[in-house]
């Protein structure tokens, strides 16, 4: 993320705005996947209550919709602040 998405290099200098870049995109993708991981976790243990509630695929996309969500939220976040 730290190249495609925020246009960084990881071979720059230290203390440059291309390195700043990669290691910037690099945080965000490590929040992203543990905000992921968390969304998974939740899911797991809910699977039985949310399929018995809202049946198997509804669960499926309620559980992407809330993950997509929040990884767009932080990136455009992320995004914004530099």
């Amino acid at each position: 993320m730290g190249q495609s998405v925020y246009h960084g290099e990881p071979l720059a200098h230290a203390g440059t705005a291309s390195h700043g870049r990669y290691e910037a995109g690099v945080r965000a993708g490590a929040v992203g996947m543990a905000i992921y991981s968390a969304s998974c976790s939740i899911y797991s243990l809910n699977i039985d209550k949310l399929v018995r509630n809202f049946g198997e695929i509804q669960s499926d996309k309620i559980v992407l919709s809330w993950t997509s969500t929040i990884l767009v939220l932080r990136v455009e976040q992320s995004v914004s602040s530099e």
